[in-house]
């Protein structure tokens, strides 16, 4: 279903306050338009975007009644280390703290279900297109477990694109395009699953990884060899893998042929171009996994950790 934006009262009355309104509506427009979330991750939970010169906007994803529904909490005047946003991001991997520092009510999922059907009975969204036979191709070749294509594929995990889209990161891309294609090389020498580390001297960059099968999951950037340990730390607590590496397609951010990581100047554009850091849309994930529904065992335990997802999500009447 296609990506639909809802704008909470207290983020518009913030938007007309301070004359953004018109950026407000046009962002929204593009959400749906373009079927992109915001450009930038705020911990495990938010998305934000610049706007207007001296504002965040913050927004969170809704599952309402079979439709993805991309939330328009709040927008924040940016303070430095000050004010109500400075507040927000420094409790923003907790859902519930976060939730209490946003401003004005935030609906209930009754309310956001009740807006919804009244705005695809008057105003559906343009329904996306599906994928062309070239891309079915491309997926397919790619991502079915019968595969004989030798694509090798690279993962991005959340925490890695959050980082790569850091301003203390985006003038070491090149060299850490390099980084990677020296840990590609490791692919058979290191255990799959567990999180390893490369380490580059030479660079003195690393990255923290883990391999599924043939391809690999980059987990974080790291500036020294002693951050590895707190980022393969912090990779078990988001992921909770229990040895489940079917389920690492379902985090991932970004996905892309190995090939580009081997050719800098490629791999830094698809980095630095913030439209294209998003994972597949919801329509070819949809897709990928009818590809993958080969192992029913498998499939029941996806089933299992999506309702487990789900159960300890806090429900949205009780925000």
């Amino acid at each position: 279903m296609p990506l639909v934006a809802f704008t909470t009262a207290a983020c518009r009355e913030a938007a007309q306050r301070h004359g953004l309104a018109p950026d407000l509506d046009a962002i929204a427009q593009k959400i749906e338009r373009e079927q992109q979330h915001l450009p930038r991750r705020l911990g495990h939970h938010f998305e934000c975007k610049e706007l207007g010169k001296d504002y965040r906007l913050v927004a969170y994803l809704e599952s309402v009644d079979g439709h993805e529904v991309l939330v328009l909490a709040a927008v924040f005047r940016q303070e430095g280390r000050q004010g109500d946003y400075h507040d927000f991001y420094s409790v923003c991997d907790d859902w519930e703290a976060a939730m209490g520092q946003l401003p004005g009510d935030q609906p209930t999922r009754p309310q956001v279900s009740a807006w919804l059907a009244e705005r695809l009975r008057t105003d559906p969204p343009e329904p996306l297109p599906a994928p062309s036979g070239t891309e079915h191709d491309f997926l397919y070749s790619t991502f079915s477990p019968q595969s004989e294509s030798d694509d090798q594929m690279i993962y991005e995990s959340e925490r890695w694109v959050y980082a790569c889209q850091a301003g203390e990161w985006t003038s070491r891309l090149y060299s850490l395009s390099q980084v990677i294609a020296d840990a590609l090389v490791l692919q058979g020498q290191t255990p799959p699953w567990s999180p390893k580390t490369f380490w580059s001297d030479a660079q003195r960059l690393g990255v923290v990884y883990i391999w599924e099968a043939r391809d690999i999951l980059l987990i974080e950037p790291i500036k020294h060899a002693d951050d590895a340990a707190a980022a393969a730390a912090r990779f078990i607590a988001d992921f909770n893998p229990k040895n489940e590496p079917a389920l690492v397609i379902d985090w991932t951010q970004l996905a892309y042929p190995a090939y580009f990581a081997l050719d800098p100047d490629t791999w830094q554009v698809v980095q630095d171009d913030p439209a294209a850091n998003y994972a597949l849309s919801s329509e070819e994930m949809d897709l990928l996994r009818g590809l993958r529904k080969s192992d029913p065992e498998r499939d029941g335990r996806r089933e299992a950790h999506s309702r487990c997802s789900s159960t300890a999500a806090p429900a949205a009447a009780n925000r």
